[in-house]
């Protein structure tokens, strides 16, 4: 799938930041949701970054709650509106150069069907629980390592 001049420039933006990132150390906040439907988890690519398979999230807006961020951050990315979230716990990294606290949800969608914003999002597919995609990334463990926890 060819990029976008949008998604390349995603691309640049996030390069930029990762300079920013290692010069300043910022403390950050940010949101990922566990997305699932009969039995299966959705999970996307972005277009920036290391490409490896995690769950829709990002950072919060000024104002805004994280449980609101995270509902946004599932619509602008995968165009599925929630209704409900279900906070599963959080985690702190020090990945990228930066200080990232990250609060965690998890969310049961109506219909299995999303639509992804092309310039931020390279891939997105529902993977059963028996098959998730080899090239997780660290953030997409620690999120599934909450939930698997908080379900016992």
């Amino acid at each position: 799938m060819p990029y976008t001049p949008l998604a390349f420039a995603y691309k640049l933006a996030y390069l930029m930041l990762q300079v920013y990132w290692f010069v300043f150390r910022p403390q950050v906040y940010g949101v990922k949701c566990l997305i699932e439907f009969e039995g299966r988890i959705l999970m996307i690519r972005n277009t920036y970054g290391d490409m490896r398979w995690t769950f829709p999230g990002g950072g919060y807006k000024r104002g805004e709650s994280a449980e609101t961020a995270a509902a946004r951050e599932v619509r602008e990315e995968v165009g599925i509106a929630l209704t409900s979230l279900s906070p599963i716990g959080e985690y702190t990294s020090t990945d990228g150069y930066k200080r990232d606290t990250v609060k965690c949800y998890a969310a049961e969608a109506s219909t299995p069907g999303f639509e992804i914003e092309r310039n931020e999002i390279y891939e997105a597919a529902w993977f059963p629980w028996e098959n998730l995609p080899p090239a997780l990334a660290s953030d997409a463990e620690r999120v599934i390592e909450l939930y698997r926890t908080g379900r016992k």
